[in-house]
This record gives structure tokens, C-alpha cells and sequence, in this order.
């Protein structure tokens, strides 16, 4: 993924960072950290022979141990005519952003890639580097640390914010430096990664504000904060777990901070108490499921 990400930069594609939601738009100038696709299943394809190719030169060991080859790798796989092939085998009317997932030391664990203009879906603007459906690897569901560079620098034992997605992740970091960002995949995703991650950490949690809306994004808080609890007396999670909110009008705190709104950090039970009746019966519905009553 490194490779592509050089073989095939984002700088290269001006719509992806200059272009309306692109990367500098976004506040992100570190523009080699990202990767664009091209437009044509042609030009994917070049760069996947090229990556092939250096995979059996370098590795050679992992494609005798392999006999897949780079179907090993999401994102990847192999036509009827033998060809690596890199994405879908369809053309796009844009480039695609190149979105790695990396760990707290900046190895990158998986991609995700985001369709801009007339190639994004009404509800679906992202999706994981991966081809299952193409007999290619599936990606998982890793956390992004947006921090990486800064892992074990300083404080070792940082405040945590939590949000969605890794682009989300990278601008608010440059807004809380001082701050651990991690990122999820989805409000339902890696919940236990993530309780494991932040052990014995202030967490601030960040997610999109169509909670108020949607009561399965406040179920999936929900099983989070549970998850994250260290016991069952709840003391850890009442003095350590927060809320962020801001402005609605914005649904992402991404939105907000690049708008200069003001963001607000929440204590848990006042977050709770602030839910409508709908929602703060269903967010306690998923302790009673486990024979825990919520301390108020």
C-alpha cells in the first residue's frame, strides 16, 4: 500500500485536493499521506502489474508460501486472462481518493477509498479497498490512529478522542494536537479494539450528530461506552468518558471545527439526560439487556 500511495499519489489528481470535499479543503496538507486511483480500469491496471511485480521480486518466500500472489492483498485480484487487476473493472467519470487506515507506528493496515462527483452513491461515499466478491482478501475493520507520527512522543497516556473514519480523524487531529484521535470505520465497528486501545485513557467521544435522528447510531453508542467500561460499577466510565458536541447544523465535527464552531465536551450522564425519551430509553435498554442498571 505504501507503493501504490507513492506509484500513485493523491497530488496527482488536482480534484481530489483542490476539488470541493478534497484534501486541502479539508485542511490537509500533508498530501502525501494519501493516494488517488485512477479513473480507468486500464491505468489500475498498470499500476497493479507494476506492484505485482515488485512483490514477486521482493518477497519471494511469501508468493512460494502464497500461491494467490497479490489476491492476497484487499483490493486486489486476477482475471480470466491473468492480468492483476486493482479495484473494480469499471471506469469512473473521477479519480478516487486513497484513504490508508495505519497503526499507532504508521504501517498501513487497510485503504478505503472515496468517490467524489458524479461517482459518489447517494448514501454510500465510501468502501474498503477489498474485492471479496472478486476472489480478492477482505480488509477488516481496523482502527486509524491519526496521531502516528506522534505515538509515544510526550504524554504517554494522551486524552483519546474517538470518531468515524480516518479522514474525519486526520483534520480534527491538527485541531487537538495534544489529543490521541482514533478512528473507526463506523459508529458499529471495533468496539472491542477500540475498549482494548484506549484502557485507562479519558476518552472523548466524537461521532456524527445524526444520532439525534437515527436511534441505531444511539444503540451502537450505546454498546460502545458499555464495551469500554472497565467494571460494572461504572465509575471508570462517569469520570472518564465524555461527549463532544457542537452546532447540529454541522453533522460531523469535522464540518464544525473547519467552521470555526465551538465545540463542547459533555459529561456522560448530562449527554444522556439531554437524549430525547426514544433515544434514552434505547441507550439504556442495552445495559438492562445485560442485567445492568445504569446509574443515573
Amino acid at each position: 500500500y505504501s507503493l501504490l500511495l507513492r506509484l500513485s499519489p493523491a497530488s496527482n489528481y488536482l480534484s481530489i485536493t483542490h476539488g470541493a470535499k478534497g484534501l486541502l479543503e479539508r485542511g490537509l496538507v500533508n498530501l502525501d499521506d494519501y493516494g488517488g486511483l485512477p479513473r480507468s480500469a486500464d491505468e489500475r491496471k498498470v499500476l497493479a502489474a507494476k506492484i505485482r511485480a515488485l512483490l514477486n521480486q521482493n518477497f519471494p518466500s511469501f508468493i512460494r508460501q502464497n500461491p494467490l500472489g497479490i489476491r492476497h492483498v484487499p483490493g486486489f485480484w486476477i482475471n480470466a486472462s491473468g492480468e492483476a487487476c486493482l479495484w473494480t473493472d469499471k471506469d469512473y467519470h473521477h479519480p478516487i481518493l486513497l484513504v490508508p487506515y495505519r497503526n499507532p507506528v504508521g504501517k498501513i493496515q487497510a485503504c478505503q477509498i472515496r468517490f467524489f462527483g458524479a461517482d459518489s452513491h447517494k448514501k454510500n461515499r465510501y468502501f474498503w479497498l477489498s474485492l471479496p466478491t472478486f476472489n480478492g482478501a477482505g480488509s477488516g475493520t481496523p482502527l486509524h490512529f491519526a496521531h502516528w507520527r506522534m505515538f509515544g512522543k510526550g504524554d504517554l497516556n494522551p486524552p483519546v478522542i474517538i470518531t468515524e473514519g480516518a479522514l474525519k480523524a486526520d483534520t480534527v487531529s491538527n485541531f487537538y494536537p495534544q489529543h490521541l484521535t482514533i478512528a473507526n470505520s463506523g459508529v458499529g465497528c471495533s468496539h472491542e479494539l477500540i475498549a482494548r486501545t484506549t484502557y485507562g485513557t479519558k476518552i472523548s467521544i466524537a461521532f456524527d450528530n445524526d444520532y439525534c435522528q437515527n436511534p441505531v447510531v444511539v444503540r451502537q453508542l450505546a454498546n460502545l461506552i458499555f464495551t469500554i467500561s472497565e467494571d460494572y460499577t461504572f465509575q471508570f466510565v462517569h469520570n472518564k468518558v465524555s461527549i463532544l458536541c457542537w452546532d447540529p447544523k454541522f453533522n460531523g465535527i469535522d464540518d464544525a471545527l473547519l467552521n470555526n464552531a465551538a465545540i463542547s465536551e459533555v459529561a456522560l450522564n448530562e449527554w444522556v439526560s439531554l437524549l430525547s425519551l426514544k433515544n434514552r430509553e434505547i441507550f439504556l435498554q442495552v445495559f438492562k439487556s445485560q442485567q445492568i442498571n445504569y446509574p443515573a
